[in-house]
C-alpha cells in the first residue's frame, strides 16, 4: 500500500505545485522514492525519451516543457505538440499490446526533472489506488479534448487566426506574470505545430507583424500583453472558454 501511496502523492504534488504557478523542486520529489521510481533531469535540447529505448518504464515529466515529435527515414521532423510539465509518457506502452501503441520522440526545450517508474508498479498501482486512476483519466480525457481542438482550428480557422490562437496557448503558458514574452521555438516548429507550409507562415507572420499584432526579435516571436487581449477579441469565443489571459 505504502508503494502506491507513493506514486500517488508525487502526482498530487504535481498538480498542487501547477495550480499555484510554482516549480516542483528535486527535493520535493525525493523524499517519496522507492525502488520502483527514480529521478533524473534531463538538459535542455536533450531526449526524454524516444522511440527506440526499450526500457519498460513510464516516465511523468515533472517540471519544465518539452516537444513531443516523430522522425522519418529520411530526417523528417513532424512536430506533434509542444508539452508544459506535468505530463506522463508511455502509458500507451504500459497499457497497449505492442502493434497498437505509437512512437514518439520528446525532445526537452528546457532542463526536465523527470520521474521514472517501473512499468508493472505502475499497473499495479493505476489497478489498486482508485484515485490514481482517476488522475490518470483526467490526463487521457485533456488530450482528446486537446487534440479535438487541434482538428477544429484546422477546419474552421484561417492562417492567421490558427497562429494568433498558437501564441495566446503559448502566451498562457509562458508569460509568467511578464508583459512581454518571447516565443523560442524554431518557426519551422511553429508551422508544423499548426499545419501550414512554412511559406504560408511566413505569409502569415509578415501580416499580423504589419497589424502591429506581435514583433520579431532576433528571429524570435515576440507578443505583449495588450497584442494578446487584441488576439483573443479577433478569435472570439472559441478560446475564451478554454484559455484565460490575465
Amino acid at each position: 500500500m505504502e508503494e502506491k501511496n507513493r506514486l500517488l502523492q508525487i502526482v498530487l504534488l504535481a498538480k498542487e505545485k501547477q495550480k499555484e504557478g510554482t516549480c516542483l523542486k528535486q527535493e520535493h520529489v525525493e523524499k517519496l522514492l522507492n525502488d520502483r521510481m527514480k529521478i533524473r533531469r534531463v538538459s535542455k535540447n536533450e531526449y526524454i525519451t524516444t522511440e527506440y529505448m526499450e526500457e519498460k518504464k513510464v516516465y511523468y515529466v515533472l517540471s519544465g516543457s518539452f516537444l513531443m515529435m516523430r522522425t522519418s527515414k529520411d530526417g523528417k521532423n513532424n512536430v506533434m505538440d509542444l508539452k508544459q510539465a506535468p505530463q506522463f509518457l508511455g502509458i500507451d506502452k504500459a497499457v497497449m499490446p505492442e502493434e497498437d501503441y505509437t512512437f514518439s520522440d520528446n525532445l526537452a526545450k528546457e532542463s526536465c526533472l523527470v520521474l521514472e517508474i517501473d512499468r508493472e508498479y505502475f499497473i499495479r498501482s493505476l489497478k489498486e489506488e482508485a484515485e490514481l486512476g482517476f488522475e490518470i483519466i483526467k490526463v487521457l480525457c485533456r488530450r482528446l479534448v486537446n487534440a479535438s481542438y487541434r482538428a477544429d482550428r484546422a477546419l474552421f480557422y484561417t492562417n492567421e487566426e490558427q497562429l494568433m490562437i498558437y501564441l495566446m496557448v503559448y502566451w498562457s503558458n509562458h508569460h509568467g506574470g511578464q508583459s512581454e514574452c518571447t516565443v523560442r521555438l524554431k518557426n519551422s516548429y511553429i508551422a508544423e505545430e499548426i499545419g501550414i507550409s512554412i511559406r504560408g507562415f511566413y505569409r502569415t507572420l509578415d501580416k499580423l507583424k504589419k497589424e502591429a499584432l506581435l514583433t520579431v526579435v532576433k528571429g524570435n516571436i515576440v507578443v505583449t500583453q495588450e497584442q494578446i487581449k487584441e488576439m483573443s477579441a479577433r478569435c472570439g469565443d472559441f478560446m475564451n472558454y478554454k484559455y484565460h489571459f490575465e
